[in-house]
């Protein structure tokens, strides 16, 4: 194999770590974080949108509505998250994880976008390791 070929494969597989790696980190990161939450179900009462003073955008922000574990009714503001696709609707039920330690409180909303994009990149990832992983065992 010439040192174009080789170096091609290097470079494809240097690329595939760089998709890889950051949607592995995100997911252990999530998980570390929802390992120290409490988990509960809320309501989404209503959507703000708020302008961004910095880049004049609309912030789109869901204020969901649950009963944490003392029985109180607390209220959490969200963002977008990863995408309007995923953001609750306007009544739908959703699963939060919340830190009751902190006031107000701090939480997220359980979400598939978190998984498929992460998904996603990670295959990404290893389709472009594949042909180096290949040469250097099937040789």
């Amino acid at each position: 194999m010439d040192l174009l070929t080789s170096w091609t494969l290097y470079f494809l597989a240097a690329m595939g770590f760089l998709f890889f790696l950051p949607p592995l980190a995100v997911i252990f990161y999530k998980l570390s974080y929802r390992f120290r939450c409490k988990k509960a179900l809320g309501r989404c009462t209503r959507i703000e949108r708020n302008r961004d003073p910095d880049s004049d955008s609309v912030m789109i922000n869901p204020i969901i509505e649950f009963v944490d574990y003392k029985g109180e009714i607390l209220e959490l503001k969200t963002g977008s998250g990863y995408g309007l696709k995923y953001m609750p609707r306007l009544n739908s039920t959703v699963k939060i994880y919340y830190r009751p330690d902190t006031h107000p409180p701090e939480g997220q909303v359980a979400s598939r976008g978190l998984w498929e994009v992460s998904i996603f990149l990670m295959l990404t990832g290893l389709v472009l390791m594949l042909p180096l992983l290949l040469k250097l065992f099937l040789t």
